[in-house]
């Protein structure tokens, strides 16, 4: 019950941004949208009432997700590469670059096979999985409005609200991605499409400010994914963890030394 519950939290708003992007008619959008984030709310109370935490889950189809994100990882990588020259921002690029090779090197020559449990769960993670759970919705309800009327002032021939939605319905999914992730680097890939979501969001209106303002947030999230990359790969180098349970087991002395 807990792994499906988890799995709507993350899986249904990305399958949902995939189908939202395709919706021109205003109506239909609303109401897959709001339908989404009903769903993914009723997931987050009902995690309150039965989940025992902490807890440690595994799925069946473990290699076959782990493999899937692994290619995503550089794609995403080579996506943001790309933002770098089309946006001129070197810094982004930089941070790409300084993410794929390493990231290359751990997973061909340092990282060893394994299966592990697949979601964990804890108190905060279900606190955590509340707010986004709560917050999420609230923002999208609010930019129904916001959006028509933004994109009258603009005076748009063409609604872009499809694409924005969308990008809203994907956040969330990797939002709750970071949250339940066991695994370190399940963890690093929900971060680095959050990084890609927010610099989508905050340039939407193609303006140079926005894309200014969107591009320094991205390389400063890159920043962040690159710390994160070297912070992972340092402790599996030391210590051979590769997931959240064991590293909450293990005592922060041990690992200093």
């Amino acid at each position: 019950m807990s792994s499906n519950l988890i799995l709507i939290s993350i899986v249904i708003p990305i399958v949902m941004s995939l189908i939202t992007i395709t919706i021109g008619k205003p109506l239909a959008r609303k109401t897959i949208v709001s339908a989404t984030l009903l769903i993914v709310l009723l997931s987050a109370l009902a995690m309150l009432k039965v989940v025992n935490v902490p807890t440690v889950i595994n799925t069946s189809f473990y290699g076959i997700i782990d493999k899937l994100i692994k290619v995503g990882d550089y794609i995403l990588l080579l996506y943001t590469l790309y933002i770098s020259f089309k946006v001129r921002e070197p810094k982004i690029a930089i941070f790409a670059i300084l993410q794929i090779l390493p990231l290359a090197f751990f997973e061909l020559f340092m990282l060893k096979e394994q299966e592990v449990n697949t979601f964990y769960i804890d108190n905060l993670s279900i606190i955590m999985n509340l707010v986004v759970s709560v917050v999420g919705p609230i923002i999208a309800v609010y930019a129904f409005g916001y959006m028509y009327h933004h994109e009258e002032e603009k005076k748009l021939t063409k609604s872009r609200q499809s694409r924005f939605f969308a990008i809203i319905l994907l956040f969330i999914g990797a939002m709750n991605g970071i949250i339940f992730s066991n695994n370190l680097m399940w963890i690093y890939f929900f971060w680095e499409i959050t990084s890609l979501s927010s610099f989508l969001l905050i340039s939407h209106d193609k303006t140079e400010e926005a894309i200014r303002n969107a591009s320094r947030a991205l390389w400063i999230n890159m920043l962040g994914g690159f710390s994160l990359l070297v912070g992972i790969i340092i402790l599996y180098k030391y210590t051979g963890i590769i997931t959240l349970d064991s590293l909450l087991k293990t005592n922060s002395s041990y690992i200093l030394c």
